[in-house]
């Protein structure tokens, strides 16, 4: 509850931030999230010279938000997804290991984010995702004002249902 992560320089992990609430009762995901201006991923490696600094592995994310209301998302850059990541997300908004209808992820704003050069070897890549899941009330969701480029799957699929292939916002 009440969480903040502001002003900070994120390297060399799977998943720059990870938050995950619980889904299985009303009222029990996280409540006023604030990730802002945060730099996950970077283009010079200021631990070891001449490397850069990449984030991400299988199934890594920039930015993971799990069964969560009153969440701002703002001024955040991600870049350098590791060369041979596989489904790499710069931001997911997710509904994890819940019934449908009780984690009511609400109140969501994603704004003024800037991910940047996401290349995997295999499999889908993603700037935002949302996957929210089924609710019997109505969700509050912005995504405005955000930059996303360079996004590349080297070995993604023609089949849309796949997931595997480069999507700038894919909402389900």
């Amino acid at each position: 509850q009440n969480i903040t992560i502001q002003n900070n320089l994120i390297i060399a992990v799977q998943n720059g931030v990870y938050l995950r609430g619980l889904a299985t009762a009303q009222n029990n995901q996280n409540k006023g999230i604030i990730v802002r201006d945060n730099v996950i991923g970077a283009t010079v490696n200021n631990f070891s010279a001449g490397n850069t600094a990449t984030i991400g592995a299988a199934n890594g994310n920039g930015i993971y938000i799990n069964s969560a209301a009153n969440v701002e998302i703002a001024n955040n850059t991600i870049t350098n997804a590791n060369i041979n990541s596989s489904n790499f997300r710069g931001i997911w908004l997710n509904h994890e290991g819940g019934a449908a209808g009780v984690a009511l992820d609400s109140n969501i704003q994603v704004t003024g984010n800037t991910l940047d050069n996401f290349n995997v070897v295999s499999a889908g890549v993603t700037g935002i995702r949302v996957t929210l899941g089924s609710h019997t009330q109505p969700l509050r969701l912005l995504i405005a004002n955000n930059s996303i480029s360079r996004l590349a799957s080297q070995n993604g699929q023609s089949v849309i249902t796949g997931f595997a292939y480069p999507v700038g916002i894919l909402i389900e």
